[in-house]
């Protein structure tokens, strides 16, 4: 193999064992080229790649960054070759996703499939239709809560017309996903739970679901925690027996701390943390006297035991800083042990748009990191307009949506941002990359996403399909009127792989 010029060899190290690989590209230069140590380096490193075979070649591969294969393709023919291995893509999209055991399509090419979800080019939005028309549905409302257990969406409380605080419970059975819109059958499910209430939140943790807080009907703020589980006795698709158990946790104290409990609260959030499925955090909200709180909890489940924790961010490090108090925000699990915090409504009434990472690799060592953008005048950075009561779920790639909310005004929003949450697992938090993308939705006549704040979303296991419910819209006819909607949508991420 012919050497190269000296200042056309980019340096891509890589450790694999205990050997340092260095790989070369001509004429594209992504990073100031590296001066070589000698003229003899430039001459026999290159050989040392053509000695190995594909399969040791693809080994190499599966260790680098995205952008270093892409770069490394570039190289030769030969090379493009290898860049384009399905089964260096599989391996790459498992890495960058999880085992994706629950994509339910088949997959005709894993390079394309990264491409698609990478680019983020065809999204739709469709409007559910129920089976049971004519009988009893769930009542419009908003600040409710909506998950997906079981293979199915579960349901409960919310506030609604007339200032009442709902304490039912729905399951909603989704039809088969095809060209056209599926439809969806509701079922109320009768148990011995929570009281009604709204501004709680509910998180998925393994084959259980965690409720914890919320407000109920005489304003008094909840600091209860509940455990539920969905049993589904009869397999029948359209209308299955199901049953729903709720257990109301008894504490154990934390040794460690003078505080056993959160304190009550509402509009907070919350998410799992991780994937061992027996951890989930809350976050903020609004607590006695109707103050904004910036407290953080982790309750760690046992098989026969749960047990709150007081989490203390560090101070060292440079990781001094922590969000400011605020409620109606999100908290959404992104990988490993780390989650993404993004707006709400702060001390003051101010609404926010700022991105958090908080990181609880080290339960003894936790800290927060902000994503502050390099935005100027002659560069503008995209990114989404303050809101309050929007809902932000995690999608497949490691990428979390956000839809509607409100501003500080009220103005209820209908858009739709993805936040490219690897972009941000750099060793610098301060990027003028966009890293927010606004998506533009295909739908159908009258289908339209409403301007809405205060619903709930949830995305299936698979991590391609959203479904939205309730919320507070907007009323043409009388400005600032209190308008609930009681609509189930479904976003769905078009993927042709």
């Amino acid at each position: 193999m012919k050497s190269l010029p000296d200042h056309y060899v980019e340096r891509h190290y890589s450790t694999c064992s205990s050997h340092r690989i260095m790989t070369s590209r001509k004429k594209i230069l992504l990073h100031p080229p590296a001066t070589p140590s000698s003229s003899s380096s430039s001459v026999s490193l290159p050989c040392v790649i053509t000695r190995l075979n594909r399969e040791q070649l693809i080994t190499i591969l599966q260790l680098l960054p995205v952008y270093s294969i892409i770069a490394f393709s570039m190289t030769c023919k030969e090379f493009r070759s290898l860049g384009c291995s399905e089964i260096l893509w599989e391996y790459i999209c498992k890495r960058e996703w999880g085992a994706l055991q629950h994509f339910n399509s088949p997959i005709r090419s894993w390079k394309r499939l990264f491409e698609q979800v990478s680019q983020m080019s065809s999204v739709r939005f469709l409007k559910l239709f129920v089976n049971n028309v004519g009988e009893f549905l769930p009542e419009p409302r908003a600040s409710h809560s909506l998950i997906w257990v079981q293979d199915r969406l579960l349901l409960f409380g919310g506030g609604c017309h007339g200032g009442r605080h709902l304490g039912d419970t729905w399951v909603a059975t989704v039809g088969t996903i095809t060209g056209a819109a599926p439809k969806v059958t509701w079922q109320p499910v009768n148990s011995d739970g929570p009281t009604g209430r709204f501004g709680h939140t509910c998180t998925v943790v393994g084959d259980l679901f965690v409720l914890f807080g919320g407000i109920n009907d005489n304003g008094t703020r909840q600091n209860d925690t509940w455990i539920g589980q969905v049993v589904v006795e009869d397999r029948n698709p359209i209308t299955p027996a199901i049953k729903l158990s709720w257990t109301l946790m008894s504490v154990i104290p934390d040794v460690e701390s003078d505080e056993q409990l959160p304190c009550p609260r509402g509009a907070h959030a919350g998410c799992i943390v991780g994937e061992d499925d027996n951890k989930m955090v809350i976050h903020g909200g609004i607590g006695p006297n109707s103050v904004r709180l910036d407290d953080l909890w982790l309750l760690k489940i046992s098989k026969d035991s749960f047990q709150w924790r007081r989490v203390i961010p560090t101070t060292g490090g440079g990781c001094g800083r922590s969000p400011s108090p605020r409620s109606g925000h999100s908290l959404t699990w992104i990988r490993g042990n780390q989650m993404v915090l993004f707006g709400g409504r702060g001390i003051g009434h101010d609404v926010l748009n700022n991105v958090w990472i908080l990181n609880l690799t080290d339960l003894n060592c936790p800290f927060w990191v902000e994503i502050r953008l390099n935005d100027s005048p002659s560069a503008p950075i995209r990114i989404p307009p303050p809101r309050v009561g929007h809902s932000a779920s995690l999608m497949l790639g490691s990428r979390v949506v956000v839809y509607g909310g409100e501003d500080s005004q009220r103005r209820k929003k209908n858009d739709f941002w993805v936040l490219d949450v690897s972009k941000y697992m750099q060793p610098t938090p301060i990027w003028n990359k966009e890293v927010w993308t606004k998506l533009e939705i295909q739908t159908t006549k009258g289908a339209a996403p409403q301007c809405r704040s205060f619903h709930t979303a949830c995305a299936d296991l698979s991590g391609r399909y959203f479904y939205v419910f309730g919320g507070m819209v907007n009323d043409d006819g009388i400005a600032h009127r209190l308008v609930f909607d009681g609509n189930l949508y479904l976003l769905e991420f078009m993927l042709d792989t």
